[in-house]
């Protein structure tokens, strides 16, 4: 299946027609775009589509913002993102709207040998939690849990909370 792949961020937005065969993702074409000169997602989008021969139907983009009910807004930009505006302004038949981390989480089942850097040896623990952290828009953050049969996808918005002190030592920092 081929689907329209994308990574929004405050600063950048970027776009792939992706090939979907099992447990095999392939990029076969990709265009970043400056997230703070468009309006929108959807007339990033557009833009996008009208580059390609054979447009998807489909598409699945991480947003670096919680969903409630389709709808979020993100922190470093002007943007409410409604799921049904999104559908209807692009003409995609399905599309979905995830939280970023989230979209990392089920990304990580299509990485190969090739596409990892181990930065600390560690030892391996079969079907134990996984933590996904990385920096962007804010510090994004989200995991991965065993339910005894497959790993389920945790997203999470840890980084956009304040610094909570919690003691006279922190607050001196928070003063800092």
């Amino acid at each position: 299946m081929r689907v329209l792949a994308g990574d929004v961020g405050g600063t950048s937005a970027r776009l792939a027609l992706v090939d979907v065969d099992g447990d095999r993702a392939t990029i076969l074409h990709r265009q970043d775009y400056s997230s703070t000169r468009y309006p929108g997602l959807a007339p990033i989008v557009q833009e996008y589509l009208a580059t390609l021969d054979q447009p998807p139907e489909n598409a699945c983009i991480g947003v670096p913002c919680p969903i409630d009910e389709g709808i979020c807004t993100l922190a470093n930009l002007n943007w409410v993102l409604d799921l049904g505006s999104f559908r209807r302004e692009t003409g995609l038949k399905a599309a979905l709207l995830i939280n970023d981390f989230a979209a990392l989480g089920h990304a990580i089942g299509f990485l190969q040998p090739a596409d990892l850097v181990t930065i600390f040896e560690g030892t391996r623990v079969p079907m134990a939690t996984m933590g996904i952290i990385g920096a962007g828009t804010g510090l994004g953050q989200g995991g991965l849990v065993w339910d005894g049969e497959r790993y389920r996808v945790v997203a999470s918005e840890g980084g956009h909370v304040d610094f909570a002190p919690r003691n006279e030592e922190e607050i001196a920092l928070l003063r800092f």
